[in-house]
């Protein structure tokens, strides 16, 4: 008796059932699924540990929110625009080549939603870190003797 049930059962779903029919209505909206109000906010943009020198490549932190797509590129100041640099997946830590030049450099970042609103630019700055100088080493040995030396060191990881 049971199975009488469950054949005629299965013989409604397959008889009201219209293959030809898809059965979810097609998307004709291009914002489907996205996020229409989204409004990218970077927050902070730091170099490496947020001490203000790096070494090249420079280490960039991002802290931001809404947003699928960023710009990052090295400018001359807090004024300079960006907007042919092309946009790249984001993400939290980008690795960014600069001008291997030691001294104060500047960075700008923005970044976009889905829905193509753009954040404002954020800009940090550093200073660039090729050479190390360690002076007045003292290196002792067992007589008591005093080896002064002097060290520089060139931070370079493209070699």
């Amino acid at each position: 008796m049971m199975w009488v049930l469950i054949v005629s059962l299965a013989a409604f779903v397959i008889s009201s059932c219209d293959l030809n029919t898809p059965t979810l209505p097609e998307r004709t909206n291009p914002m489907d699924g996205r996020k229409v109000d989204a409004d990218p906010r970077l927050i902070s943009v730091k170099v490496g540990r947020g001490l203000g020198y790096a070494t090249n490549p420079v280490l960039l932190n991002l802290d931001w929110y809404d947003a699928n797509s960023m710009q990052i590129c090295e400018v001359q100041g807090p004024d300079d625009q960006f907007s042919d640099t092309a946009w790249i997946d984001i993400s939290r830590t980008h690795l960014k080549n600069v001008m291997p030049n030691e001294g104060e450099h500047w960075i700008g970042c923005k970044i976009k939603a889905e829905n193509g609103n753009v954040s404002e630019s954020v800009y940090v700055s550093f200073y660039l870190d090729t050479s190390l100088s360690i002076k007045n080493l003292d290196i002792s040995d067992s007589s008591s003797l005093r080896y002064p030396l002097s060290i520089i060191l060139t931070l370079n990881r493209d070699k």
